[in-house]
């Protein structure tokens, strides 16, 4: 590979590979700034590239997709330059002391996932490989706070994305038999039978992530095998969710479980059950990311079960009503909720400090847990106070 493409981008180091290409950093002597560059090789049977290439450039202008900025080829590659992200979310993830994601943290992070993978399908594709590696946060000054960016993450990797509707906008008929795409610890039942996939599988890969970003891991995270994760999500129900979640994921899992292939879902309906949990517990609207400086760790079961940032005065919209599961009602259920969701802004937390709880080793799940999930849950957190410490900053 040349370090110098195309008399403009000098490369500096590979910053990512996968199956299909690689990336690297480059400086881009024209607009005088890093960005990404992803090579493919030209004799690559599958060329995913050109999937990047059309999402990213029909997303011009859009902040949910990295920027494109030039696509080209050399007589062994094609190559796509973009704009440089910072970190991935497992990165992120995986950089914390006990490897999680504060509930303050992953509402915010899930926001914002939804509404890249609600412009993905805007633009008529469908994802089919969600997951934390797959999202990445912006780059910004040392000097800047990630609280005041909107949004934080952009959405990319399009090599396995699908078209969903014809040229017409119409939806293109189901396939009998597709294969299994996506990320084994992600992907949906769907994806793992082999069917074809639509927009509810991007949500379902979505939560799996959540629930991850929240426990550091999912009951399948230690499973090779593809038939045994797919034994284990087959019975995953929201009866088997982990006990002290707040009762709005319970509702988010079986919203969008009860979607068909072709149903359109009710993204703000999604966000607005993220937000409504956000107020809930009083959160307040600035508060930083847990990789941001000045964060302070508190522990998920006991905030659950007695939240110190909980206001006892705030009234929850009840979310046991029937779910909007068809377009001629989704709207006139989202108007509805509108009018009674608790605005994120008119509600903060109250200024506090926590000491930071010690972590323990985290343990890989044994068979018997996982053939019991609420008892592999509630051994995960009597494990130790702060095995699934939550971290929050406070100003």
């Amino acid at each position: 590979m040349t370090q110098f493409l195309k008399n403009r981008w000098l490369l500096n180091k590979k910053i990512g590979e996968g199956s299909f290409g690689e990336i690297y950093q480059a400086y881009d002597s024209e607009l005088q700034k890093n960005v990404a560059i992803k090579f493919e090789k030209k004799t690559e049977q599958r060329q995913t590239i050109k999937l990047d290439i059309a999402v990213i450039h029909q997303s011009k202008g859009s902040k949910y997709i990295p920027e494109f900025i030039y696509c080209g080829q050399t007589e062994t590659h094609f190559f796509l330059v973009m704009e440089l992200l910072g970190e991935n979310l497992s990165q992120l993830r995986r950089k914390q002391k006990t490897s999680t994601f504060s509930l303050p943290t992953t509402i915010k992070l899930a926001i914002d996932m939804i509404c890249g993978i609600e412009f993905v399908h805007s633009l008529g594709y469908i994802h089919r490989d969600i997951k934390p590696s797959n999202f990445a946060i912006k780059n910004i000054d040392s000097n800047e706070s990630y609280s005041n960016l909107s949004p934080v993450l952009s959405i990319f990797d399009f090599g396995l994305s699908r078209k969903y509707i014809d040229s017409s906008g119409k939806m293109k008929p189901s396939r009998e038999s597709v294969g299994f795409r996506g990320t084994a610890r992600y992907a949906s039942v769907a994806s793992h039978e082999g069917k074809e996939l639509g927009r509810k599988d991007d949500l379902i890969s979505l939560f799996y992530c959540l629930i991850e970003f929240l426990y550091g891991k999912l009951m399948w995270s230690d499973i090779k095998d593809k038939q045994e994760i797919l034994n284990l999500k087959t019975v995953f129900n929201s009866s088997k969710l982990p006990s002290e979640l707040p009762h709005q994921f319970t509702t988010f899992f079986e919203y969008i479980n009860s979607l068909k292939e072709n149903d359109e879902p009710n993204y703000s309906y999604l966000k607005k059950l993220l937000i409504n949990t956000y107020v809930s517990y009083g959160f307040a609207p600035n508060l930083k990311f847990d990789w941001e400086k000045n964060s302070v760790d508190y522990n998920l079961v006991s905030s659950f079960m007695a939240s110190p940032y909980k206001n006892p005065n705030l009234s929850v919209f009840n979310f046991n009503s029937q779910f909007p599961n068809n377009p001629q009602n989704q709207n006139a259920f989202s108007q509805k909720f509108m009018n009674e969701v608790l605005d994120l802004k008119e509600l903060y937390g109250q200024k506090t400090n926590e000491k930071r709880s010690n972590s323990n080793q985290e343990e890989s799940p044994t068979k018997n847990q996982i053939a019991d999930p609420k008892q592999y849950w509630k051994n995960q957190n009597q494990k130790s106070t702060s095995k699934c410490a939550m971290k929050c900053t406070i100003f």
